[in-house]
C-alpha cells in the first residue's frame, strides 16, 4: 500500500482541526452580531475561503510538487504499480522483473514524484515487446498506474520469433492462441533478432495474413505459410501461399512490393484494394466444388488458372 512520505519539519496540526476552530468561532461571533452583521455575511465567508486557501498553500497542503518531493507527496511501493493493457499475467510478470525491478532497480518504496521521472515508458516504447506505454500518477491516492500496449503478432518466423503488422520482431512473453502462419524465404531472415524489422518489400505478406485471418477483410481459407517463389528475383514474381488443407496460391498484384510508409494515403488505398480484389477472386476459386483435387492456383494476374 502507498505510504505518506516521511515529514521533514515539525509536526503541525491538524488542517481540520484549525478548519473547526475557526467555524466555532465565527458562529459564536456571528451569533451575536448577526443582525448588524447579515449584510456583510457573503463578503466575510468570501474572504474566510481565500484565507484558509493561501494557508493551507503557505503549510504545504496544497503546495506543487517539487524535484525533491514534498510532504504532500507518497511513497510507492513496486508491487502497488498498477500495471494494466497486459494481455497475459506473463506479460505483466515480464514488464515487472525484466523492465522496473531488472533495468530500473525498483525493489524498494520510492517517491511518486520521483518516479514519475524515471524513462520507463520511453524505454517501454522503444522495447520490441511494446509498442506504446504511458504512466498516470495520482498523489491523493497515492497510486501508479503503467499502462502498456503490446505488439499483437501477426506471423512467426522459422526461428520462431513473432512479427506484427509493422514488421517487427520480436521474442514473445506469453504463447500466441492459436498457431500463426509463417512467413519466410528471403536471405538474411535466420539472422533476425527482437527489434528487427522486415524489410519493405516483404511486409506484403503480413498485409495479405491480415486481410485472410479470422474476422479479416477477406473470407478465406486458413493460410499456414507464406514465402518468396523459389528462384524469385523479386517480391513482383510473386508469393507462395500455403493452405492449412494442403493447397497451394501463387499471389501477386500490382504494387505489392511498395514501401507503404513511403506513400501517401491514396496510393496505399490502391495498392491495398488491388491486393483484396485479387483475394476474392481466388477465394472464389477455391469455394468451386467442381475444383475437387486440384491443388494449385496460379492467381498473378486476373486470368486465374488452375492445375494438380
Amino acid at each position: 500500500m502507498a505510504k505518506r512520505a516521511k515529514k521533514t519539519t515539525r509536526k503541525k496540526t491538524s488542517v481540520w482541526a484549525q478548519v473547526w476552530a475557526f467555524c466555532v468561532a465565527a458562529w459564536g461571533f456571528c451569533a451575536k452580531t448577526l443582525p448588524k452583521t447579515l449584510p456583510f455575511l457573503p463578503i466575510v465567508i468570501v474572504l474566510a475561503a481565500a484565507f484558509w486557501f493561501f494557508h493551507l498553500t503557505k503549510t504545504d497542503y496544497l503546495a506543487k510538487p517539487n524535484s525533491q518531493g514534498n510532504e504532500a507527496s507518497f511513497l510507492v511501493a513496486p508491487g502497488d504499480i498498477v500495471i494494466t493493457g497486459c494481455s497475459s499475467p506473463e506479460t505483466e510478470q515480464f514488464v515487472r522483473e525484466i523492465y522496473l525491478a531488472g533495468i530500473f532497480g525498483l525493489t524498494e518504496p520510492v517517491n511518486g514524484y520521483d518516479l514519475m521521472q524515471q524513462p520507463i515508458v520511453e524505454r517501454l516504447r522503444q522495447s520490441p515487446y511494446f509498442s506504446g506505454a504511458r504512466m498516470i500518477y495520482y498523489p491523493k491516492q497515492g497510486k501508479v498506474e503503467l499502462h502498456v500496449q503490446e505488439r499483437v503478432p501477426i506471423a512467426r518466423l522459422p526461428s520462431g520469433l513473432y512479427v506484427d503488422i509493422w514488421g517487427v520482431c520480436f521474442r514473445p512473453s506469453a504463447p500466441a492462441p492459436g498457431r500463426l502462419p509463417a512467413v519466410s524465404g528471403w536471405d538474411g531472415i535466420a539472422h533476425y533478432v527482437p527489434g528487427s524489422r522486415i524489410p519493405t518489400e516483404y511486409r506484403c505478406m503480413l498485409r495479405i495474413i491480415d486481410a485472410t485471418k479470422v474476422g479479416g477483410a477477406v473470407p478465406f481459407p486458413t493460410v499456414s505459410e507464406i514465402s518468396l517463389r523459389p528462384g524469385a528475383y523479386s517480391i513482383e514474381d510473386g508469393v507462395e501461399m500455403r493452405l492449412a488443407d494442403g493447397r497451394e496460391v501463387i499471389l501477386a498484384w500490382n504494387g505489392m512490393g511498395m514501401d507503404t510508409d513511403a506513400v501517401d494515403e491514396a496510393i496505399r488505398t490502391t495498392e491495398r484494394e488491388a491486393m483484396l480484389e485479387r483475394l476474392r477472386k481466388v477465394a472464389k476459386v477455391l469455394a468451386m466444388p467442381d475444383l475437387s483435387g486440384k491443388r494449385r492456383i496460379n492467381a498473378q494476374t486476373d486470368n486465374i488458372t488452375v492445375s494438380d
